[in-house]
């Protein structure tokens, strides 16, 4: 079994080195591309390169992941307020606000990188 799983390793190392050494390299970012449906202020059969594309798909994701957290905060919150002298319920809402404030912080963090790495990634 364990001779079985080493040949297998080598075998598909040797094929991904393959295709990295012995393939053309498709430069995806210098292609114009069509949109099949619009995104933001870009209208449906738009013409756009990768990188545009997937700067407007990073800048959507988070703008929902904030909604979301911010939609999870209110929640839990009323949650919380609405519990009672339930115990149970109330350390279930905090669990949910601590969640929804990673979620946040990760979303935020995350963003952050990118600005700090190339702010172009990240400016629209």
């Amino acid at each position: 079994m364990l001779y079985t799983k080493k040949i297998l390793y080598r075998i598909s190392t040797y094929l991904m080195l393959a295709t990295i050494l012995f393939t053309e390299h498709v430069h995806a970012a210098d292609k114009e591309y069509k949109l099949l449906e619009g995104i933001g202020t870009l209208s449906k059969g738009a013409s756009v390169t990768f990188k545009e594309y997937v700067a407007r798909v990073f800048d959507y994701t988070v703008a929902v992941a904030a909604l979301l957290a911010m939609l999870m905060l209110v929640i839990s919150g009323v949650q919380y307020a609405s519990a009672g002298v339930s115990e149970t319920a109330k350390s279930d809402a905090k669990k949910r606000m601590w969640a929804a404030f990673y979620g946040l912080a990760l979303a935020i963090v995350g963003y952050l990188i990118l600005e700090t790495i190339n702010p172009a990634l990240v400016n629209f």
